[in-house]
């Protein structure tokens, strides 16, 4: 599962930000590592192990001047890491999300068959890319202001930090929903990073939508296949 907290900003104290990162220890309970880049960057990552146990894929993750915290999973890691010449140290579809974005930037997402949640810093040109699965599978919240922005895979963590009133208007949703639409959350100042998009240079961007033309259905031998093939990329693990 993992969970992942990343900020931009100089407005909460380290200490702060890893004990936000300690509220999500039931997400990743194998490893939990945090660091700071050119004093305004925090990111930090908590370690559900499925794929290569080593502890040199433990997160943030770094390539070059590259540092990833990566949640989810890309199952066609194996595919990709033959089919794009990648060169990589680890058996961590984590480095593959990485190396992919070093080659591709954002266009990587759309060789991703997966599920993710991930934030990408550049060390050396200080931007910061931010990304979630076309679905919104893995869940991913911020809140923004003038002094920063802050991501973390559950609200609480960044409730911990943001003291954020309860939002009216998200409220009335669930009531009636059991669930928010359109980024809304319960409170007023956390929003929910909306699916099938990512952040560059501070503006989303959508990088996938429905496609709600008529298709021709899929025969029942494709079907079969296409299940069985799925089937078969999701049960690549590490551990049983």
């Amino acid at each position: 599962m993992c969970g992942i907290i990343a900020y931009s900003g100089n407005k909460f104290l380290r200490g702060d930000l890893d004990k936000a990162l300690h509220l999500m220890n039931h997400r990743g309970p194998d490893n939990q590592s945090s660091t700071v880049l050119n004093n305004d960057i925090f990111l930090g990552h908590n370690r559900l192990s499925i794929i290569d146990l080593d502890s040199r894929s433990n997160q943030p993750f770094t390539s070059g001047n590259h540092v990833m915290v990566f949640n989810g999973e890309v199952y066609n890691y194996l595919e990709l890491i033959k089919d794009h010449n990648l060169n990589v140290r680890t058996k961590s579809d984590t480095e593959v999300v990485l190396e992919m974005f070093k080659k591709y930037g954002e266009k990587c997402l759309g060789f991703f068959n997966g599920m993710f949640a991930l934030v990408i810093y550049d060390t050396q040109s200080k931007e910061i890319f931010v990304a979630r699965d076309r679905l919104g599978v893995k869940p991913l919240y911020f809140s923004r202001d003038s002094s920063g922005i802050l991501f973390a895979s559950e609200i609480a963590s960044i409730q911990s930090l943001v003291q954020s009133e309860f939002d009216d208007f998200g409220m009335r949703q669930y009531r009636k929903l059991r669930m928010t639409v359109k980024g809304d959350t319960i409170y007023s100042k956390i929003k929910s990073f909306p699916p099938g998009h990512y952040l560059m240079n501070g503006k989303f961007q959508k990088y996938w939508d429905l496609d709600y033309g008529e298709k021709k259905a899929p025969s029942d031998e494709q079907l079969d296949q296409l299940i069985r093939d799925s089937v078969e990329l999701r049960n690549r693990s590490d551990v049983r």
